[in-house]
């Protein structure tokens, strides 16, 4: 799992900022170009849609289950047949450009051989690098 941290502390702003209604939190808050007399920092979209409350439980399922979720999701034949396209490889000839070193000055992550953005090992590795930056 990555950025739960920051993910907690977005929830409680977004809570203080009156984003909590009765059902959980609200569609939306439209910080746009302000279009009305009220001049306001933002808009709030006093909705719940049931596939957004959906997708909130299946990651939460998708975290106490150990990615069961997405191990189903990525078990189903149509998206195994179109996978390749999300094991995209880094190129040899950029990664040996820049030193260890620099990666993490950069808070970059780049993708080691035979590794996909779908392992949790890159993700680990890119969080490490962003929290050492």
């Amino acid at each position: 799992m990555t950025g739960s941290y920051d993910a907690l502390r977005n929830l409680r702003r977004l809570k203080k900022m009156g984003a909590m209604g009765a059902y959980g939190y609200y569609e939306a808050l439209d910080f746009g170009p302000r279009i009305s007399l009220h001049r306001k920092r933002f808009s709030m979209v006093r909705s719940w849609m049931a596939h957004h409350q959906g997708m909130c439980l299946l990651s939460i399922a998708n975290v106490l289950c150990d990615s069961a979720i997405q191990r189903r999701f990525h078990a189903e034949p149509q998206v195994a047949a179109t996978e390749r396209i999300l094991h995209e490889r880094a190129n040899a000839s950029d990664a040996l450009d820049v030193s260890k070193t620099q990666r993490k000055r950069k808070g970059e992550a780049l993708l080691t051989e035979g590794q996909s953005v779908l392992s949790p090992s890159y993700w680990e590795t890119k969080d490490r690098a962003q929290s050492a930056a």
